[in-house]
């Protein structure tokens, strides 16, 4: 027997609950809790408000203070009359219920621990059910049983598996785990785990009298319901058979999705209203009545108000007999989707069955509100929260997920959507596991998530290979919707009262934290407890909801459930298991707009994203590449400028531009051969800043209005002119999350003001160049990059080619930015000089190497910036290291940790490789001739000879192979470093072959169009990697005046 006292329930109070209680508290000495508050990154990061992070805990920081450090009397006190919480009697209630001696089975492993109260919770259970009506048709024996079954054992074993671990590691692990599952039947055991972890109690009492109440709920409902389930669901009146499926899913207030099969009739319980199907069937209705063909599957369903029982799906392996069939109807219900602003429509929510594709979970087919919309923002881009709404992202194309860090390889890409699902793939999101290793090596470790469920369908790769169905069928279904845009705006409009659910955070992140806060550290007490929970405050700083949003999400989680956001269509209000608050969202108002921008152009963009996404998962977007009119009596000069029109007319077509600003989709390497879709920055790599470079060098040469596009990204910097500001805040920001080197973000916002033709002589974009510059000065001493892609050999490029127009804050940087490559240099022996890239190896080359650190040095050096001993030093160091890796008629060695081997590079452009190592050294030996000895300068003359023979060799093969077209390590960018090369007496290069060349490349195109990097077959939107860049690089190689060699990162 217990008492009220015995269960401790006082210490489970959380922090809302403890400030809300009356009196002054008594504090412990030593704060020892307090100082494991400040660990939270809410105190650690800089630039948080303390006071707005703390409020969805109602406290401040100094109350906080007193309350986490509160002794038991203080707050037994405090307590003393305050009403005892409902979880707290009825422990007493089913604890009680079996303390006349009966004995536990103990067949249970560690749920042994809670047996008795388990046993007492079906016992009501069972008392709620067995006087209920039941229809006779349905043998009550074995529904019961089912019922029975459906305890939530894995939730209860969450609860409790960590503690228990403790316990056996700590003092029973001699005797073996069969011994200490025994231990758990006895009274005592069980006491001194209430006695010391009290929360374990009572998370596991409250997961009980949820599951019985909803369990009770549900036989009502099935009782009430029979009939019509007979009528809509039944096949075989004289079935006797009755099996039930429960817990498929997470559960909410204890009611789960549950599956049953009873007399003939088979269905799926759901336990929340039928919003979702009903807007779904009504709009594949509309499509319907307008003849579009190959539409999804709509289940039958019975609906009611807070619930509702739908058809069970059967599923279906895709075979070559219906694979054609199953695209097109996914590619139809995409557009559907699409229209809705859908979201987490992966493979466990959109089932392939046998009657067709269909929708198995519909609570999120309603979603505009984004996941951006929930992200920390120094400033809202309408272009990304435009894309980040694109038919890419519902859950149906393609979606890699990062890939484990250990094993970065395709074959390692986690992917949930319809089409990308395989089984057993690791992501790089660690969470707790439970290991049972050996007999008795029983613990707890944290390693990658692992999408380890079993696929249902046998055969979905195939899917992929009729992707150009799927591509069809889209088209028509969302040109469909075009069509009978009034209709569908009326429904929508009529769905104002319908709520349906909003993604705030990934289910993963939820369920992550509920894990850790079983830890035993935080099931001591509810304080301890809502430390855990309290790694949820550093989120949706900006949000008018923030406060009750977060406060609704611990709350859920402190009860052990996942938390359930929902959002009303018309109202836009949130609703957290019954706990109803202004969003701040105007969701009806977003969707109505979503529908009515949509069009032909928006068509054409949505399979454009599509075609990537595809291509992110076979390396093969198969798009149409854009190709040139080849007249032979041309000159290759006006052959260039007509393909640069040609690309520029493509490009000008699929940038967005939205309330003024642009933007564009680029593909980000998250690893190797692992590519995923972003919205465009303001990076000279892939974002604004090279798009911009691109507009002016053509302005003077284009049949599109060139200056319109580029006065409109010129506005776009000035307008995100914020993101520069000298704000504590936003510096550390800067710091923590992007690069100061030439091709990242801040110094991209620079290369834009200092190239742009118009701005550059503005106050706006003097101003912008100034504040870039200073920013980069700001982070360069915590940039643990060096190269000039990334680090601090990037920034004085940058600095130096800003001298003319920023002199004060461009010098200032180069300053700063060389004394980080002095403290980050590395001697190598016998005079050699090299410096670690980003996984601690030292590399080769321009981009990321040893000697393009040396030229931007160099170029310090001939500014007369740097003394000549110390620019001697790093210069002939440099070029000494890399002989060390260079092989005659090979090159250079790729030592980057994830290239295929490090022996000589397959790569032989300007990122990696011969053509980069020439750039750099035909730079330096023709600036700083002074720095090298006779010996140095030799040899490194044969290694520029050498290098410039392999580029060329390699451009010749990479134009008849048809490889990439792009500056980074395509034929362009070899194209123009080969045109620097020629003409130099002393290397064999004449301006006739780079002619030649080009003409053979010219004249490929015209058949075979101009290839992107990265995705293959993809038409990227990137600078460096895609139709930009070689536009830029067709009209730069012909140009009459000194431009910005985006390069070599000078004017030239």
């Amino acid at each position: 027997m217990i008492s009220l006292a015995e269960t401790n329930w006082q210490r489970t109070l959380s922090i809302p609950e403890r400030a809300g209680l009356p009196g002054d508290p008594r504090v412990r000495s030593g704060e020892a809790n307090w100082l494991n508050w400040k660990r939270l990154a809410i105190f650690r990061r800089r630039g948080v408000d303390i006071k707005s992070a703390l409020m969805p805990l109602r406290v401040t920081e100094e109350k906080l203070r007193i309350l986490v450090d509160e002794t038991e009397e203080s707050l037994l006190f405090r307590s003393a009359g305050m009403e005892p919480p409902k979880w707290a009697e009825q422990l007493i209630v089913w604890w009680n219920r079996h303390a006349d001696g009966q004995d536990s089975q103990g067949t249970h492993g560690f749920l042994n621990l809670v047996e008795d109260i388990v046993n007492a919770a079906v016992d009501d259970m069972l008392a709620g059910v067995e006087g209920l009506s039941w229809p006779e048709v349905i043998d009550r024996d074995i529904l019961f049983n089912g019922l029975v079954e459906s305890v939530p054992t894995e939730l209860l074993f969450k609860f409790i598996t960590p503690t228990m671990v403790l316990h056996y590691n700590r003092n029973y692990r001699s005797n073996g785990l069969n011994d200490f599952y025994k231990v758990c039947t006895e009274e005592w055991f069980r006491r001194q785990i209430l006695s010391d972890y009290p929360m374990v109690w009572k998370k596991c009492v409250i997961a009980l009298m949820n599951w019985v109440r909803a369990t009770i709920i549900f036989a009502e409902r099935l009782i009430s319901d029979w009939d019509d389930l007979v009528n809509k669901f039944g096949n075989n009146g004289n079935s006797t058979n009755v099996e039930l499926h429960a817990n498929m899913g997470d559960p909410h207030g204890g009611a789960t999705v549950i599956v049953l099969e009873a007399c003939g009739v088979k269905c799926v319980y759901k336990p929340r209203p039928p919003d979702g199907e009903i807007i779904l069937e009504s709009t594949v209705g509309i499509l319907d009545r307008a003849g579009i063909p190959d539409l999804p599957y709509t289940l039958t369903y019975v609906p009611r108000p807070e619930y509702y029982w739908e058809e069970f799906v059967e599923t279906t392996d895709v075979s070559q007999e219906n694979a054609a069939l199953l695209a097109r109807q996914l590619g139809s219900l995409t557009a559907i989707l699409y229209a809705l602003q859908a979201d987490d429509m992966h493979h466990e929510n959109v089932c392939i069955g046998k009657k067709g594709i269909s929708v198995i979970d519909s609570e999120c087919v309603v979603h505009p509100i984004r996941p951006i919309d929930f992200e920390t923002l120094t400033q809202k881009n309408p272009v990304s929260s435009l894309i980040s709404c694109g038919a890419h992202t519902i859950g149906i194309v393609p979606q890699p997920l990062v890939s484990n860090n250990e094993n970065r390889n395709r074959e390692s890409v986690a992917d949930i959507s319809v089409f990308g699902y395989r089984a057993d793939e690791r992501t790089t999101f660690k969470v707790p596991q439970f290991r049972i290793d050996g007999v008795d090596n029983v613990r707890v470790v944290t390693d990658d998530a692992v999408f380890d469920d079993a696929d249902p369908v046998a055969g979905r790769q195939l899917l992929i290979e009729y992707r150009s169905d799927f591509i069809t069928s889209f088209t028509r279904a969302y040109r469909g919707i075009l069509e009978n845009s009034d209709d569908f705006e009326m429904l929508v409009e009529r769905a104002s009262r319908s709520s349906f659910r909003v993604v705030c955070r990934p289910t993963m992140i939820y369920a992550k934290v509920q894990i850790e806060s079983c830890h035993p550290d935080f099931m001591t007490d509810g304080a301890a407890h809502d430390l855990c929970l309290s790694k949820l405050l550093l989120r949706f700083e900006g949000l008018s909801a923030r406060s009750n949003l977060i406060a609704a999400e611990i709350g859920a989680l402190r009860a052990g459930a996942i938390p359930l956001v929902s959002i009303c269509l018309g109202t836009g209000e949130f609703n957290v298991d019954g706990y109803r608050f202004k969003s701040g969202f105007y969701p009806m108002e977003r969707l109505l707009k979503h529908v009515s921008n949509m069009s032909e152009q928006d068509l054409a963009r949505q399979r454009y994203l599509l075609e990537i996404a595809f291509g992110l998962l076979i390396s093969d977007a198969c798009q149409t590449r854009p190709r040139i009119s080849f007249d032979a009596f041309s000159g290759s000069d006006e052959l260039k400028l007509e393909a640069a029109n040609d690309i520029l007319t493509w490009v000008s077509n699929h940038v967005y531009i939205v309330d003024g600003v642009m933007g564009y989709p680029i593909m980000i390497a998250s690893a190797p051969n692992q590519w995923s879709i972003s919205p465009s920055g303001f990076d000279l790599y892939n974002g604004l800043a090279g798009m911009s470079l691109m507009l002016n060098l053509l302005e003077d040469e284009s049949r599109v209005d060139t200056r319109r596009l580029a006065d409109i990204a010129d506005s776009t910097l000035v307008s995100f002119r914020r993101l520069l500001e000298n704000d504590k805040g936003i510096v550390i920001g800067n710091r923590e999350i992007l690069n100061a080197g030439a091709f990242d973000q801040v110094a991209g916002m620079a290369i834009h003001a200092l190239t742009g033709k118009r701005l550059r002589a503005t106050p706006e974009g003097k101003g912008i160049l100034t504040d870039a510059l200073t920013m980069l000065d700001s982070m360069v001493s915590a940039d643990r990059n060096s190269d000039v892609i990334s680090g601090a050999a990037g920034s004085i490029m940058v600095a130096l080619a800003s001298l003319d127009d920023s002199p004060t804050a461009a010098e200032r940087l180069a300053t700063h930015a060389y004394a980080k490559l002095r403290s980050m240099s590395v001697s190598m022996g016998d005079g050699k000089v090299a410096w670690p890239g980003s996984d601690g190896v030292p590399l080769a080359g321009f981009s990321h190497g040893a000697v393009g650190i040396a030229v931007s040095i160099s170029r310090l050096w001939t500014r007369g910036m740097i003394p000549e001993d110390e620019a001697r030093k790093f210069v002939s160091g440099a070029l000494r290291w890399e002989h060390t890796v260079y092989t005659p008629g090979h090159g250079w060695c790729d030592m980057r940790e994830d290239a295929d081997t490090r022996a000589e590079s397959s790569m032989q452009n300007w990122c990696h490789g011969a053509a980069g190592a020439a750039l750099a050294r035909i730079e330096l030996l023709d600036m700083s001739r002074d720095l090298l000895d006779d010996d140095l300068y030799v040899s490194t003359l044969k290694e520029l000879q050498d290098a410039a023979a392999i580029t060329r060799a390699f451009t010749r093969a990479t134009i008849e192979r048809d490889g990439s077209d792009c500056l980074c390590h395509g034929t362009i960018g070899n194209l123009l470093i080969m045109e620097r090369l020629a003409g130099y007496d002393d290397i064999n290069l004449s301006r006739e072959e780079v002619d030649d060349l080009w003409r053979l490349l010219l004249k490929s195109k015209a058949d075979l169009g101009w290839r992107s990097g990265g995705v293959p077959n993809s038409n990227s939107l990137s600078f460096m990697m895609g139709l930009p860049g070689i536009a830029w690089g067709l009209v730069f190689s012909v140009r009459d005046d000194p431009q910005f060699d985006a390069l070599s990162l000078s004017w030239r």
